[in-house]
């Protein structure tokens, strides 16, 4: 990859870059950002008429600067790909394109046709980078990702804000008591999942500690097991964090062998426990909501969304849309990450507390 292309598709690849250059990629992708958040809001000014309110000449130089910013990039971007036919007919190269090809047609032939409003389609293609933000951004993380929906949801609104007043937009009436019911089931659908995962989650929590207190006593007991409780201790620790199915399986081996050993002198109902909290633990560990109640709840949030966009009008739509985007994505997002409690990645937002284990290892 080119130092180019890294500019462009990865400025947050400090080691990636020379130190003049990371500084000039992440202003460049902030830029790239702002521009494309301002997009949508252009768009309704202009096609509203709006330019006395904010002044014409001022939001035409703003307009042609965002459409000579993408136009550079998308030169660049062609630059820096080495096959240049592929990127053309890939998704990324027909986000890049149609962000600013249509403007220069309509503008060349005198059109007339704006298309400004294809800028908003670049979320798509910088999506991925706000994985990669710095953890000291403003942007990074979980709030990245919710600022970048609500913006997206926001910029379609402001779209369709711009043909309400057309005569062929349909008119809805009477549509409060069936938003009213939509957003009472969804909230009873989401406040459900929460109850039953932060049940789970401590669940998990609880079970571990019981765990960690049978050590305590199997350690104490006998001082010839210490090796092999130590490397138990770590092997579950880490099959644990971010488990998968084999490890599952692997550890469920180990546990027998354990089990075994443990009977021999520690037979009892500590020993009972044990083992049955253990077997918890690892059964909950890749346990997941039905993909029936997860489908159900995603088409609920995704219908409801769209509803907000086009049955509600004006700044009271505009408003409504960014409270939905903002507290229900974000009620959304934060739930389904509350769903993979022992998944410890970057990305991860709430997650199981382990110290007692951890704390159980390094003190031994």
């Amino acid at each position: 990859m080119s130092v180019l292309n890294i500019f462009l598709n990865d400025p947050f690849g400090k080691e990636r870059l020379p130190a003049y250059l990371y500084v000039l990629a992440r202003s460049y992708f902030y830029i790239s950002f702002s521009l494309i958040a301002i997009t949508p809001i252009l768009f309704f000014i202009e096609t509203n008429s709006l330019y006395k309110y904010f002044g014409q000449t001022s939001l035409s130089i703003v307009s042609q600067l965002t459409l000579y910013f993408f136009t550079l990039d998308l030169i660049l971007q062609f630059i820096s790909v080495p096959k240049k036919v592929n990127y053309i007919f890939s998704l990324n190269g027909a986000i890049d394109i149609l962000a600013v090809i249509p403007s220069w047609i309509s503008i060349v032939f005198g059109l007339g046709f704006n298309s400004s409003a294809l800028r908003i389609l670049r979320l798509l293609r910088i999506g991925k980078l706000f994985n990669n933000l710095p953890k000291s951004s403003f942007l990074a993380g979980f709030r990245g990702k919710l600022i970048m929906i609500t913006i997206g949801i926001l910029g379609i609104k402001f779209l369709i804000m711009s043909f309400e007043n057309h005569p062929s937009y349909p008119i809805f009436d009477n549509i409060n008591i069936i938003l009213g019911l939509v957003t009472f089931s969804l909230a009873m659908l989401l406040g459900t999942k929460l109850s039953v995962l932060n049940n789970r989650m401590y669940a998990i929590e609880d079970s571990l500690c019981r765990c960690v207190g049978s050590l305590k006593i199997f350690w104490e007991k006998d001082p010839s097991i210490h090796a092999e409780l130590i490397d138990w201790s770590r092997t579950l620790l880490e099959t644990i964090k971010n488990p998968h199915k084999e490890k599952i399986n692997s550890m469920r081996k180990i546990n027998n062998g354990l089990y075994q050993m443990l009977a021999l002198k520690h037979d009892g109902p500590n020993l009972t426990n044990f083992a049955r909290d253990i077997a918890y633990i690892l059964h909950r560990a890749t346990a997941s909501s039905p993909f029936a109640y997860e489908n159900l709840l995603r088409d609920i949030v995704a219908i409801f969304t769209l509803v907000i966009l086009l049955v509600i009008p004006g700044l009271t739509g505009l408003v409504s849309i960014l409270v939905l985007s903002y507290v229900f994505f974000g009620m959304f997002l934060l739930v389904d990450d509350m769903d993979r409690p022992l998944d410890f990645s970057d990305g991860s937002l709430i997650t199981a507390n382990l110290e007692p284990l951890e704390e159980f290892i390094d003190g031994k």
